[in-house]
């Protein structure tokens, strides 16, 4: 019986970690330079970058406590080794963290965009968050 254990637990803990890879799914960022930018009219511009904003302010909150979880996940793996098959329950792809990066990219593209055209709209660059990661 300790001998088939002894056979198994190794073949387990493989397939978990290979698993890992799995986990969180694929990001889709927006462009952040879109073809036609150059050609958009002033109240396009502006309209773009109120939706951009408005989905930037829905997405934050829930984006900052799925970084803090993937943290504490990756930090309690890393000084419990038992604990490391936990990351599969942990979004490794960060795909929302990518998403919102392009977001505001894409956003502060569009007010340099508005600035160049003398559009008169007072919209300001919004600051660009890295992704939240323990490994460097």
């Amino acid at each position: 019986m300790k001998r088939l254990v002894f056979l198994i637990a190794p073949f387990l803990a493989v397939i978990l970690l290979f698993s890992n890879g799995c986990a969180g799914r694929q990001p889709h960022p927006v462009l952040i330079v879109q073809k036609g930018d150059e050609k958009k009219s002033c109240e396009e511009v502006d309209s773009e970058l109120k939706a951009i904003r408005s989905e930037v302010g829905e997405r934050y909150p829930e984006i900052e406590g799925t970084e803090n979880y993937n943290l504490g996940i990756g930090l309690i793996g890393s000084l419990f080794p038992p604990f490391i098959p936990l990351a599969i329950f942990s979004d490794i792809k960060k795909a929302d963290s990518v998403e919102l990066n392009a977001l505001q990219r894409r956003h502060n593209h569009l007010v340099k965009t508005e600035r160049h055209n003398s559009c008169g709209f007072e919209h300001s660059y919004m600051p660009v968050r890295g992704v939240k990661t323990i490994f460097p």
